[in-house]
């Protein structure tokens, strides 16, 4: 049931990124969810540290404030409705992406620093050739390759969406203020449901749309190079997105946003489409996601996708499915994993769990038996889109 597709092509990029020869870098391998690795000659760790860019968007939007807490949480990047342009508020989210990351490379300089002199790992040195022939730790550098440690970027789809529902909504067609939205969000968008339908009709992630892609392009290019100013002991620091399910708790703690999610609930997983929104087939989804330079992303990238079984039930279904995977990786898309299964099948597993005890779902990164995953995770994954056509 552990069926991650990845593309080699993309894989050997991330290596040759991380500092791998490319005479080398052939020999890749993925470990853990998504990320890569060179099996017993690459240090570093994949994910120090996730930061949720729902939280990000929100504070952009209220200087510097959560909601959750009503308290400064980040620096001050100006009040919203004093921005005369959409890059005004852009650059207001930048600002914050790009403390958050400074904070977490602060972080990381203490967790690398503590565990070099306090925290020996002999059985992983053991299992690294150059370790043993330079009597030197993993933790000290002794792998053949070293590289800085991984921060994971969670809730991608809830990032773009919001931008791109300011920039449509208040800055384009001026529908809204910014007043109004900032009061339909700090309500949850109670009594203000006209305002939650504008959000949500607003162009969305995942559908093939040229200026929400462009966004996330370059909201991505700038993450992946922020990152790449901070070193670790080991190198420059890197970039991932792959939720686990951190999405899930990192929801917990944000409130409503721009795309018409309502407060509390779980963000989108990994780059996936946010739940529900991506209406227009799985290859629009892929042509979406590769406008991503996904090599750039060295710890992984992270695609889920929920197929309808009658896509697949006959031979020419399975072809379909052959060629979307090839479709895949000449898009230059890094990953995918797929669950299929029905919403209808889902829900009857959670009425009547003793029926459904073989039940193998994808969750993020790792297979789990459905029956088993806490009430919130199988409403989420019952919540994705469920892709009834490949075009």
């Amino acid at each position: 049931g552990f069926s991650p597709i990845h593309s080699d092509e993309v894989g050997i990029k991330m290596m040759v990124n991380k500092g791998v020869p490319l005479k080398e870098a052939y020999n890749w391998n993925p470990c853990g969810c998504v990320e890569t690795n060179l099996m017993g000659k690459l240090g570093g760790w994949t994910d120090v540290a996730d930061i949720n860019l729902g939280t990000v968007l929100e504070c952009a939007m209220l200087n510097g404030k959560q909601r959750l807490a009503d308290a400064p949480l980040t620096l001050q990047t100006g009040d919203p409705s004093t921005f005369k342009t959409f890059d005004d508020f852009k650059d207001a989210v930048k600002g914050q992406l790009a403390y958050l990351i400074r904070k977490v490379a602060e972080g990381n300089a203490v967790l690398e620093t503590i565990s070099r002199e306090q925290r020996p790992v002999p059985v992983v040195s053991m299992s690294h050739k150059d370790c043993i022939d330079k009597a030197t730790d993993y933790e000290r550098g002794g792998a053949k390759y070293n590289m800085g440690n991984g921060i994971v970027m969670v809730g991608t789809a809830d990032l773009i969406n919001g931008l791109a529902a300011i920039r449509k909504l208040i800055y384009e067609d001026k529908k809204i203020t910014w007043g109004q939205l900032l009061e339909a969000l700090d309500h949850d968008f109670e009594g203000y449901e006209e305002i939650r339908q504008l959000c949500f009709s607003a162009p969305k992630y995942g559908n093939d749309i040229p200026e929400v892609d462009e966004l996330a392009t370059e909201m991505f290019e700038f993450e992946a190079e922020e990152v790449g100013t901070y070193r670790g002991r080991r190198g420059p620091m890197t970039t991932g997105m792959l939720p686990v399910t951190a999405h899930i708790p990192c929801g917990l703690v944000v409130g409503a946003l721009p795309s018409g999610r309502k407060a509390w609930t779980p963000l989108a997983d990994g780059i996936s489409p946010m739940q529900g929104t991506d209406t227009q087939g799985a290859t629009a989804v892929l042509k979406s996601l590769s406008k991503i330079d996904h090599a750039k992303h060295v710890s992984g990238t992270l695609l889920n996708m929920k197929l309808d079984p009658s896509l697949v039930k006959d031979d020419r279904g399975k072809r379909s499915l052959m060629h979307l995977l090839k479709t895949m990786c000449d898009l230059g898309v890094y990953h995918i994993q797929f669950n299929v299964v029905s919403p209808e099948t889902l829900k009857d597993a959670q009425k009547h769990p003793d029926k459904h005890r073989g039940l193998l779902v994808r969750v993020a990164g790792y297979s789990a038996y459905f029956v088993e995953l806490d009430r919130a995770v199988q409403d989420e994954i019952i919540a994705r889109t469920t892709q009834t056509s490949m075009a």
